[in-house]
């Protein structure tokens, strides 16, 4: 049998085969979106927590919304709708879970769109990885020029200082755009930190923030004084 082969056809003198190549879609595993925070980075922000994470810090704030199904899979422009539609934000913040464990070219793109917005959209990121991993990991490397301000490295329990934007005295906030250089600055030297308490509509307490040592304890204990009971835990 003799056969030609034609672009992405091979044609024979009996069979026809045709090869279809199919790209696959880019997505992104989100556990959590907010549409507004003041607590984690400058301005009102929109929040994304990205779905699983490899460090398994003790005590981590995300520990179980990492362990639960993952709320929403989104492609970049689906996300990107979605961040469109908020008014009066100054940014998005992508925490986790680790942004840098999901598809990095879906993360690369989604960063694309937020910054092609004529909003001029600024970009902050938290990530358990320290920034010389991300450096020479040349995937990731391509998605830090669309990043204003990162906080790197993992949490630490016996470090919780109290600091306004990180959980562990171990991690560095770095600027990555001078336009955010006196705002970073000012923070190394904050430790007003605020924790935000809302609802959902599937009447569940939702945690945005980095809470102090024995906050969740205090809190439980405040809410039983109120006669009010935790059936599980507050995300």
């Amino acid at each position: 049998m003799t056969c030609h082969f034609i672009e992405n056809t091979t044609l024979c003198s009996e069979i026809e085969i045709k090869v279809i190549f199919k790209k696959k879609m880019q997505t992104l595993t989100i556990a959590r979106l907010k549409q507004c925070s003041n607590v984690l980075g400058p301005g009102c922000r929109a929040v994304i927590w990205t779905h699983g994470c490899s460090k398994g810090c003790s005590h981590c704030i995300a520990g179980e919304m990492n362990e639960e199904p993952p709320q929403f899979e989104h492609t970049p422009s689906t996300l990107y709708e979605w961040l469109e539609s908020i008014e009066g934000i100054e940014g998005v913040t992508i925490t986790g879970g680790e942004p840098f464990e999901q598809d990095c070219e879906a993360l690369e793109t989604f960063l694309q769109l937020v910054k092609s917005d004529p909003r001029q959209l600024s970009v902050m990121c938290y990530t358990g990885k320290l920034m010389t991993e991300l450096q020479t990991d040349g995937k990731i490397a391509n998605i830090m020029k669309y990043i204003d301000i990162l906080v790197d490295g993992p949490y630490v329990h016996k470090m919780n200082d109290g600091h306004r934007w990180r959980g562990s005295s171990n991690q560095r906030i770095y600027s990555l755009n001078d336009e955010y250089a006196d705002i970073v600055r000012d923070a190394e030297n904050s430790f007003d930190r605020e924790i935000e308490i809302s609802l959902s509509t599937e009447k569940r307490l939702e945690l945005t923030g980095i809470p102090n040592d024995g906050f969740m304890k205090d809190f439980e204990h405040k809410l039983h004084e109120s006669g009010y009971f935790l059936l599980s835990s507050v995300r």
